[in-house]
């Protein structure tokens, strides 16, 4: 990529959740990124999914798993050098419209930019027009994700941005002759599957054929291939880049409350940054860079003999003549990843929860309106703020 005029760094679903607000106090807001930020020091541009909203609110569905970022967020992401993030997921109104605008204010305040949600459609479809040198790349964020809870903007109601391909296919398209290169990120996909979709890669041909120079994918936690489609670098899913293990308090539909424990699959812990060579006169590069997410919270690089192994795979799989098998299989997989990660059914968790719910676990019981921590040997896990909502 040494020929190519510019060169921008992209990872995938950031979270600040769970033990991160500890884990920033005490050890400095540079923490999560200590190990890997200096190797995206040469980038024109940082970019990333921001997954958990900044706010200090309620959350609005107890039935949902929630991400309250921590405090420091921004402090973190200035520290690592992020320049803009994506705010076009399935978290960001988690804790409603004032959380939404909450976590804007908190980004506009710390500089960096951000796209995919807005008070109203028209803010949430913007894009953001990045200067980077001489150059200028244009960013758009769309989320393709079904949320019975309210999650999508409309012409009078805050929200992320909703993905219609036809919306999307235009807004690239306009986009196109006021940039030198666009960028679309897209939040999509299954979760835990490590293949896209037939119709994502389709997706994919129609948004480089209507002018994105790249197209970065996340929303499935876990590394999905990359490929180039018509001179664009698509990045199905980045995975996660930060993601913490957390218990959190619920109430299903009726109205019984529960407790249940959000754990990272070990897949998702497999994960890396994108780098993105942009030029004039030559189609877009790429080179990953493969990462592990610590049970500390940290990412260090990875690069070894296995990720090597796994990119291969992830070729092969897109270069098959049976690909609608592959991923009909690959589907399946997810589902017990998912079942692993959501049901807490290992022996271990099921007794850990049930230490957590007699206060045996740390040296305070839980208590309703506060914060309760425990660590062991393997991770530090946190009961959030979140998990005792105002209903």
């Amino acid at each position: 990529m040494d020929n190519h005029a510019v060169k921008i760094v992209a990872v995938g679903d950031v979270a600040f959740n769970g033990a991160y607000e500890r884990l920033l106090a005490e050890h400095g807001a540079d923490y999560p990124f200590r190990n890997v930020c200096r190797q995206w020091s040469h980038a024109g541009l940082r970019m990333a999914n921001l997954e958990s909203p900044i706010s200090t609110g309620p959350r609005r569905t107890p039935a949902k798993l929630t991400l309250r970022a921590a405090g420091t967020t921004c402090a973190s992401l200035q520290a690592a050098g992020f320049d803009c993030v994506s705010v076009a997921n399935n978290h960001m109104m988690d804790f409603g419209p004032d959380g939404l605008l909450e976590t804007l204010e908190q980004l506009d305040a710390a500089g960096i930019a951000h796209v995919g949600a807005g008070r109203n459609l028209k803010e949430a479809y913007r894009p953001a027009i990045l200067g980077c040198g001489d150059r200028s790349v244009g960013v758009l964020a769309f989320c393709d994700v079904e949320q019975i809870s309210d999650l999508y903007a409309t012409e009078s109601s805050p929200g992320v941005a909703p993905a219609d391909l036809e919306v999307c296919r235009e807004a690239v398209a306009q986009l196109r002759p006021q940039v030198d290169w666009v960028i679309v990120h897209l939040h999509w996909g299954v979760e835990m599957c490590r293949l896209p979709s037939p119709l994502q890669r389709r997706w994919a041909e129609i948004l480089a054929s209507a002018g994105a120079d790249a197209i970065v994918g996340h929303h499935p936690h876990v590394l999905q291939p990359i490929e180039h489609v018509r001179g664009a670098v698509v990045a199905y899913s980045l995975g996660d880049f930060l993601f913490s293990n957390m218990f959190w308090h619920g109430a299903n539909g009726a109205g019984a409350s529960f407790l249940a424990h959000y754990e990272v699959h070990p897949l998702s812990r497999r994960t890396g940054w994108l780098e993105i060579g942009l030029s004039s006169s030559q189609p877009a590069a790429s080179q990953f860079r493969p990462a592990y997410l610590q049970n500390d919270g940290q990412v260090v690089e990875q690069a070894s003999r296995s990720r090597r192994r796994e990119q291969q795979w992830f070729y092969s799989q897109l270069a098959s003549r049976r690909y609608h098998a592959c991923f009909e299989r690959e589907q399946r997989a997810a589902d017990s990843r998912e079942r692993w990660r959501r049901d807490g059914r290992r022996l271990t968790q099921r007794c850990r929860i049930i230490m957590l719910k007699a206060g045996w676990l740390g040296r305070h019981p839980v208590e309703p309106d506060g914060l309760a921590w425990h660590s062991d040997s393997r991770r530090d896990s946190h009961v959030s703020q979140n998990a005792y909502p105002a209903y």
